[in-house]
């Protein structure tokens, strides 16, 4: 059976998945931030730049809350 919530000896699916998706989100702000660096001004740098700025305030939010 999946433990949904944490108990005293582990933590629960729930915090697992939470922390992994900031995880992955925190390693792709990274890589975007380093990849709009190199890139020349564009219309898809333009859209970059915006999921990079949601993608941001998501992780800042759910980081900090």
């Amino acid at each position: 059976m999946v433990n949904f919530k944490g108990t005293k000896t582990s933590w629960g699916l729930i915090a697992k998945l939470f922390h992994w998706s900031i995880a992955l989100l925190l390693f792709w702000q990274v890589a975007t931030g380093i990849s709009l660096h190199n890139m020349e001004f564009s219309p898809l740098k333009i859209g970059i730049i915006g999921s990079h700025k949601f993608f941001w305030n998501c992780n800042f939010y759910f980081s900090s809350s």
